[in-house]
């Protein structure tokens, strides 16, 4: 993860910008005072939000399980109730 100071990023925010989006990589910004915070993409932020959600209602385990039955022991989607 690159680390820009707050007065850089301050200073050149456009180019920090411009280089997230080239690197797809997150920036870490540091203070004077070592407080930190991280620039990324919204995208990342997205996928990172979605992740935390799954996880909080449990539903990562049922996708992971449900990815490891066999596709055999699935029932046919014309059989499934979709609530339409």
């Amino acid at each position: 993860m690159k680390h820009v100071t707050a007065a850089a990023a301050q200073r050149n925010f456009r180019s920090v910008m411009e280089q997230l989006y080239i690197d797809q990589e997150p920036v870490t910004i540091v203070s004077d005072d070592e407080q930190a915070a991280v620039m990324m993409l919204m995208e990342d932020w997205n996928r990172i939000q979605e992740t935390l959600y799954l996880q909080m209602f449990g539903m990562a385990q049922v996708i992971h399980a449900a990815a490891a039955e066999p596709l055999e022991d699935g029932t046919p989607a014309e059989e499934v109730d979709f609530g339409v």
